[in-house]
Parts: C-alpha cells; structure tokens; sequence
C-alpha cells in the first residue's frame, strides 16, 4: 500500500492549539512581517511535504495509488527573558526633576515625568535587546546577551540550502550590486518562486538597504534628482520590499568584531523570505509590560518585568540566505 502520508511526527501532549493575535504594537516588529503566536507553553508546528506525480492515466480497473509525501514537526520552546533597571532616587534631588518630588516619609513619589523616562528607558533596551537576539541569537555564544536561544541566523545558516554565500563590500558597489540581488532572487526554490512576490520580503542589514538607495537615485537623471531631494518612498527588488535591520548593524559592530582596528565579521547579511513562515513566540502582545516601583530600603526606584520568547521558521525552501 502506498500511503499519501508516510510518516507523522509523534504527539507527545503538549499543547497545540495556537492562540493567534497580530502584533501590531511596533512598527520595528510588525514590519518584518513574522507570524506573532501569543502563548504561555510550548508550541508544535506541522508541514508536510509536497505531493506530485500522482495522477496517471486510467488504463484499467483498480487504482493506482501513489504516495510519499511526510508531516513533520518543529517545537516554539519559549525562554523567559528579564528586563530590569534601578535608579537612585537622590539623583534626581536638586534637579530639574526636583520640583514637587516629596521627601521624609512621603519619599519614593516620584512625579509622572520621571517614570515616564524611566518606563520609556526599559521599553526601549528591552525592544532592541530581543530584536537583536532574535536575530543573533546563538546558545552556543558565550555572551549572555546572545545565547538564550538560537536566532533567525544561527537556524537559518544551519539548514537552509539556498545559501548563495558570502556577501562582501564589492558585492554591493555600484558595478556590482544588480547582480547581486539578481543572484539573491534566482536563488529561490522552485516551490518559493511560485509564490506571488508581494508575499515576500528582503530583509537585509543597513549597509545593503542604503547601497541599494543609492544605485537606485544614480539611474536615471530625473529620478536621480527627485530622488536626492525627496529620497526614495519605497525600497524594494521586483516589486519585494526591502527592510533594514539596523538594530542588526549595531550588534554587530558593537559585539561581533576581530583584529584591531577591529572589523566587523559578516557585516553584508541578506535573507529573502515569506515573512509568515517565520514564527515569533510572546507570552503577551506587548513588549512594554513591566512593573515600577520605589524601594525605601535602598532608596532606588525600579523597573522590571520578564516574558516568554521563542523564534522558530518553518520550511526551508521559503528562504534564501547569503552573507552569514
């Protein structure tokens, strides 16, 4: 017997209803495009395979069954991530912020502007912090700040086959730059090229993002010249948009770097994607939940709050991959 399913992945009682909510909080999140899941416990993704070949002409009685296509699993295992900060509450005596703070036994009621600042202060390090993993995260790092859990470049450089390799500074001159995003667009899979271009994405490092800008205001002598004045209103490749990671250039030249003078390691990083076969794991729709308050013991005001993350793609040959 030839099955149409060959094989399945084993359930082993977690739960795998996925509670879905768009996360549209963050312009920096919501324009990667990644499928958001809002959980508490670990999820089960499912793909299967595709089938072909599987219709013949009818020569005679009876069917011909035909079969090998196969369901199989990867897990969002969410890692519970803390944010914290702590600010002494004398600093802000004799200050700008001084006036109307209490003292004596009132002390500790700080005014709405400074926990604003101090809110504010946490919700941004703590955003660029698990944009930064989420993309560079490696549980082999030795660095805290990275090896919670694996990222999109550590899973994505570990299986993916449409790796088109490294990607340098001459890649993206002027001379170069055409071909390259060509050699980046051609390297689809043939499943990947079948999917309307609208759907995808470029998601690529600044450096890439601003080389491709300034090829695309030098063609042309009119729109060269709208287009240092005005700038250019979309970045895209083939009608596929095209997003830059800064926070990603930022990591990288602050933590990713050999020699001295110090050079950043795989500075040109490009994936070409359909966004929602990336999933990103919260345990809640905002980055921004995290608890203040004033400790009287040691005088200092704190912000802290803590979440579950996880990140996880899922079919390979919706991914091409070059410069990491």
């Amino acid at each position: 017997m030839a099955n149409a399913i060959t094989s399945v992945a084993t359930f082993d009682g977690l739960n795998d209803s996925l509670y879905l909510k768009p996360f549209t909080n963050d312009p920096d999140v919501a324009q990667l495009g990644f499928d958001v899941k809002v959980a508490k416990v670990p999820l089960h993704l499912y793909f299967n395979t595709q089938l072909s070949k599987i219709t013949k002409e009818k020569v005679a009685c009876g069917w011909d069954f035909q079969g090998g296509a196969n369901v199989t699993k990867k897990t969002l295992t969410p890692v519970e991530l803390a944010a914290a900060i702590e600010q002494c509450y004398t600093v802000f005596m004799q200050t700008y912020f001084a006036e109307g703070l209490p003292a004596g036994a009132a002390r500790g009621e700080l005014s709405a502007d400074i926990v604003d600042i101090l809110q504010q202060l946490h919700f941004d390090a703590n955003k660029q912090d698990l944009l930064r993993m989420l993309f560079l995260g490696n549980t082999a790092s030795a660095s805290a700040d990275y090896n919670a859990f694996d990222g999109v470049y550590t899973l994505l450089a570990a299986s993916s086959s449409n790796d088109i390799g490294a990607l340098t500074s001459t890649d993206f001159n002027s001379t170069n730059i055409v071909a390259t995003m060509a050699e980046l667009y051609n390297a689809q899979s043939r499943i990947m090229k079948g999917i309307a271009d609208n759907r995808k994405k470029f998601l690529v490092t600044g450096n890439i993002y601003d080389a491709w800008v300034d090829y695309l205001i030098s063609v042309g002598q009119n729109f060269n010249q709208a287009g240092l004045i005005n700038g250019v209103s979309q970045v895209a490749y083939r009608g596929i948009e095209m997003v830059a990671l800064r926070w990603v250039d930022a990591a990288l030249a602050a933590d990713f770097t050999t020699g001295s003078p110090a050079v950043v390691t795989n500075p040109y990083r490009a994936i070409l994607t359909v966004p929602d076969n990336h999933k990103l794991l919260l345990d809640k729709s905002s980055f921004g939940d995290a608890k203040a308050w004033y400790s009287m013991d040691d005088d200092v005001f704190r912000v802290a709050g803590s979440g579950l993350y996880a990140y996880q793609f899922g079919y390979d040959d919706l991914n091409v991959i070059g410069g990491f």
